[in-house]
């Protein structure tokens, strides 16, 4: 029988009727909390490994086993032992071939932290994967490896800065190894610059030296008469 200042209201999620005090009434929207965490996405329909029978999991333990039950979770670390110790001689062989034992632990189908429980009571311990410094030098390689090769179409969709594209175009074309165009300095590094600004394209770059640089950005040099001249002399030879 409900009580007396109680009210009726339906769960949001399956529609269940609830008896709730006043006092709670506006709050509560559920009638448990398995309703609450399939309202908001929080649990996901899996499978049992052990005998297939679907059930609810957090999405945050996706990647752990999952069992109904604890007599299916046993018979499933049984199965799992005894595979373990008839492919023990096999597992230690593809090993010492130079085989991840994440990647062996995938293709057995058993999960990973079990099966290094059992092979680190055989003496194999998990190869080292790359560092993490090595891992991110290479990532940085690639990446610029991609964007070197295509740094203006990249520049021009607004994936990376002016000063990234420029600095991409300098070792790509390789202007900066010549002298400087102005004085002939190559005492030190030299810099790119653009003869008409913003135009990055391999004849409209130049190599000077910091201080001619700085010139020719103050306008105090003519270049386009300097690079012409030395264009048709080119010619001329």
């Amino acid at each position: 029988m409900p009580k007396k200042n109680s009210k009726s209201k339906k769960c949001l999620f399956c529609g269940k009727e609830m008896m709730l005090p006043r006092s709670i009434y506006e709050k509560t929207k559920f009638c448990s909390r398995d309703c609450k965490h399939d309202f908001m996405g929080r649990k996901i329909v899996s499978k049992c490994d052990n005998c297939g029978k679907e059930i609810k999991i957090k999405k945050t333990n996706i990647s752990l086993t999952h069992n109904c039950s604890k007599k299916c979770y046993e018979e499933q670390r049984r199965k799992a032992l005894s595979f373990i110790y008839d492919k023990k001689d096999e597992i230690i062989k593809r090993f010492e071939n130079g085989e991840m034992l994440k990647s062996l632990a995938e293709e057995y189908g058993i999960n990973y932290p079990r099966f290094t429980y059992y092979t680190k009571k055989w003496g194999i311990k998990g190869r080292p994967f790359q560092t993490y410094s090595d891992l991110i030098k290479d990532v940085g390689r690639k990446k610029t490896e991609k964007y070197l090769n295509n740094f203006k179409e990249f520049y021009e969709q607004g994936k990376i800065s002016w000063r990234t594209a420029h600095k991409l175009a300098d070792r790509k074309w390789k202007i900066t190894i010549s002298p400087c165009k102005n004085c002939d300095w190559d005492k030190a590094e030299r810099d790119m610059h653009l003869i008409i600004p913003h135009l990055l394209e391999e004849k409209n770059a130049i190599s000077l030296c910091p201080n001619c640089h700085r010139l020719a950005h103050r306008g105090k040099l003519n270049l386009e008469d300097r690079v012409r001249a030395d264009d048709e002399s080119v010619r001329d030879e």
